[in-house]
């Protein structure tokens, strides 16, 4: 294979220097585990949990213009005739529910106003 990189640890430099919305986060964690012990309790151990703000994340992935033309922010009706009797479901914002939510919101928004 004709990689870009010659190690892991090349590799990981490579995904260091990519740009981040948001810092990673460490918290250690203790959990208890299902084996028993020589002194009849369960046992514990310390794991590490890496974390980043998901809206941070999210928002980063909005603003990326390489996504703009295969992200759909609205519901659409799409039709696989052109006499519009067959609804075409191939992609999330094509299903009904999209639909129902997003009037429910604009009704529940008018009922407020």
């Amino acid at each position: 294979m004709d990689l870009s990189f010659s190690s892991a640890y090349k590799l990981m430099k490579s995904i260091d220097e990519l740009p981040q919305a948001s810092q990673w986060a460490l918290k250690v964690v203790t959990v208890k585990g299902d084996l028993v012990g020589v002194n009849g309790k369960h046992e514990e151990e310390e794991v590490e949990l890496w974390m980043r703000n998901p809206v941070d994340c999210v928002r980063e992935l909005m603003a990326n213009p390489d996504f703009t033309k295969n992200v759909s922010y609205e519901p659409q009706q799409a039709f696989s005739d052109v006499t519009g009797n067959t609804c075409q479901y191939d992609e999330m914002w094509t299903r009904d529910w999209w639909w129902e939510v997003q009037v429910s919101k604009i009704f529940s928004l008018a009922l407020e106003n």
